[in-house]
């Protein structure tokens, strides 16, 4: 079957005969997407639906293909960020913040698509804006900046660049990742003084919050091999794999799995 707002929509592609552009915003989900995701075309935070077939783009946060140039006119000149970039702090509700994520997810995937398409200098531009107008006095750090850190570590080893932006690019990532990485172990180290109860209902929070933090780590040992606060992650990574483990072998040790059905 199909609802009524799907054949208004379906009814004004019909009758458009690509006349005038028809953008869906990236926010809506695939459910409003009427099956034509391989005719997307991202601009900014929209999709335009244009009269081409795209193969399935190999980042899963992009539905059809990213309109690099076009979206950079947009990113760099056109976005107005409403006082988010404030170096003060200001009060940013839940669903600004909301915003913000998915603004930094699209500004995300258009420095990745400049840096395959071999131009990682205009991605590393595009990430500098992103940082500087969604700072994280304003809109905390969440895994969804763990792109930003890979791809920040990528472009500081691209030999292509001149040295001083490799250099700004590890500097970011370190900048970032750091801030990312204390906050996720700091959210695990919460976790395991937890109660029993509560220490395994927040099991599934602990295990993103270590592999993003793993890689994470990863990333910045990749970039930046001689630099010692990036080799601390790692060992803080293994004491925080040794605290979890022994905090499993604690009340739940034996029997040694823990069944939550148990007792039902």
């Amino acid at each position: 079957y199909i609802t009524k707002n799907h054949y208004a929509a379906l009814n004004m592609i019909a009758n458009n005969a690509w006349e005038r552009p028809i953008y869906f915003a990236v926010t809506t989900g695939p459910e409003s997407y009427l099956g034509l995701q391989e005719h997307f075309r991202l601009e900014g935070l929209a999709y335009r639906l244009v009269p081409l077939k795209y193969p399935k783009n190999e980042n899963p946060n992009v539905l059809g293909a990213i309109s690099t140039d076009i979206m950079y006119e947009n990113v760099m000149e056109k976005f107005q960020w409403g006082g988010m970039d404030a170096e003060r702090e200001i009060y940013m509700d839940e669903n600004n913040r909301r915003m913000a994520t998915n603004i930094r997810l699209q500004m995300t995937n258009l420095a990745e698509g400049f840096t395959k398409a071999g131009a990682p200098e205009r991605g590393l531009e595009v990430l500098d804006l992103l940082l500087r107008s969604t700072p994280s006095h304003n809109v905390p750090y969440t895994r969804v900046m763990l792109p930003v850190v890979e791809l920040l570590s990528e472009i500081s080893m691209d030999s292509s660049l001149p040295e001083a932006e490799r250099a700004k690019a590890g500097q970011l990532a370190k900048q970032v990742g750091t801030e990312l990485f204390t906050d996720l172990t700091e959210d695990v180290t919460y976790f395991l003084s937890l109660e029993d109860d509560f220490y395994v209902s927040s099991e599934q929070s602990i295990q993103v919050a270590m592999a993003v933090s793993q890689r994470v780590a990863g990333a910045l040992q990749d970039a930046l091999p001689e630099d010692a606060e990036v080799a601390a992650m790692g060992e803080r990574m293994q004491q925080l794999r040794a605290d979890n483990s022994a905090r499993q072998r604690g009340e739940y040790s034996d029997p040694p799995t823990f069944d939550p059905d148990a007792g039902r």
